[in-house]
């Protein structure tokens, strides 16, 4: 007859810590759920001593092999971690010996840290800057994950900063650019310009209209698809910035053509009182006398200047940047397809910082947002973030941002 395998000794011991575990946390579960809140006081103080023994033994083992190491072998602490063990000699009220015991260090080197403290240059080189502003991790991650999601060129710091603003989280361009890494851009010299060089104070007002549906800019410029040169024409309100036309054009187009164009956007957005436009072969007194008799004015800066225009002149920059990057085929019908694509999305998805992070389509119904607040690492706030990115009609470069932003009081330590 065979004898049975015998069964491991440290097999048996598993077994009774499994047994042991099993049997404590069910009794503690009912001493929690108990109605007498003297039970159910013990029951919090019993777990709290059951979580500083364990975490004693955890550190006892964590400590016990750090010691084994030979002193130029142990792993050296960062900056970070260098100020939490003064932080935590201090609230402690421990000695540097008693702090060089529990951390496995040289008394020598916790001297050395608190003789650094007087001296601001190697402080900072060995605790590091102090954390008082340091922005929490979520935000850092936020900022990283949209850049992922928008790598492009005009999603840039200021674009990223605007809708991390929108989600109610105060942050600047600057900050993000430090976060992502980026060199600072340099400033051109010398001095831009002013409005008042090119145009008369009576056009002031022309310029930051105090409602929606009062200026309107009107424009055109040259883009090429491979071999094909376009015209594109844009009418943009003045105090939204919304884009309340786009329209291509195979050639250069005619009066009748802006006329009808101008016509057929009063017809769904309301008539403006003033329309800005250059000095065009389309522009002359047969648009304006058309203007004159629908009862809008037209208003013309000076011959060489874009700074009256400057508004739909940005509009086109942003424009060119999404059409070099993105595939238009080469039919007109479907390139004004694409037009209507990118109009929606300028208007109901692209924040401009020049209407206090708002899109067009916000700003011309006076939207609001709740002030933003700042998220500082161990702050009085905890953020939970959540980002979704979408594409407006399947476009990459139509980036459709939606920042969920949860914040719930930090608990006192």
């Amino acid at each position: 007859m065979s004898k049975p395998p015998s069964t491991p000794l440290w097999q048996i011991v598993d077994a009774v810590a499994t047994l042991f575990s099993r049997a404590y946390m069910i009794a503690r579960a009912r001493a929690a759920s108990c109605p007498s809140p003297v039970l159910r006081m013990m029951a919090r103080r019993d777990h709290t001593h059951w979580e500083a023994r364990m975490l004693d033994r955890e550190l006892g083992i964590f400590r016990a092999h750090r010691t084994r190491l030979e002193p130029h072998r142990r792993p050296q602490y960062s900056p970070e971690q260098r100020a939490e063990i003064l932080q935590i000699m201090r609230l402690r009220g421990w000695s540097a010996k008693q702090t060089a015991n529990r951390f496995v260090i040289h008394p020598n080197t916790i001297r050395s840290w608190i003789k650094a403290l007087k001296n601001k240059k190697r402080g900072r080189c060995l605790l590091g800057q102090p954390p008082w502003n340091k922005y929490h991790e979520g935000v850092r991650w936020l900022v990283h994950e949209l850049r992922r999601l928008c790598p492009e060129r005009e999603f840039g710091a200021r674009t990223i900063a605007t809708h991390i603003l929108r989600a109610g989280v105060r942050i600047s361009r600057s900050t993000v650019r430090r976060i992502l890494n980026e060199p600072l851009p340099t400033k051109p010299k010398g001095k831009k310009p002013h409005f008042d060089e090119f145009i008369s104070m009576r056009a002031i007002h022309l310029m930051n209209p105090k409602q929606p549906n009062r200026v309107w800019h009107l424009d055109l410029t040259s883009v090429r698809f491979l071999w094909l040169h376009l015209r594109i024409a844009a009418i943009v309100d003045g105090f939204s910035r919304r884009l309340i036309a786009l329209k291509v054009y195979r050639t250069a187009p005619t009066t009748d053509q802006m006329i009808r164009l101008f016509t057929h956007s009063i017809k769904g957005e309301g008539k403006p009182r003033f329309l800005i436009t250059d000095h065009g072969c389309q522009f002359q007194k047969v648009f304006e006398d058309r203007l004159s008799h629908l009862g809008v004015k037209l208003v013309q800066g000076r011959v060489g200047s874009w700074q009256i225009n400057t508004k739909v002149e940005r509009i086109f920059r942003t424009l060119k940047l999404w059409q070099r990057l993105s595939l238009m085929v080469l039919p007109t019908r479907s390139i004004q397809r694409q037009l209507n694509l990118y109009r929606e999305w300028y208007n109901r998805h692209r924040p401009h910082t020049s209407l206090g992070i708002l899109t067009p389509s916000e700003a011309g119904t006076g939207h609001r947002f709740s002030e933003a607040i700042p998220v500082r690492w161990r702050g009085e706030v905890e953020p939970s973030f959540k980002v979704d990115c979408d594409y407006l009609g399947g476009d990459p470069h139509l980036p459709v941002i939606k920042i969920d932003a949860a914040f719930r009081p930090r608990l006192a330590a």
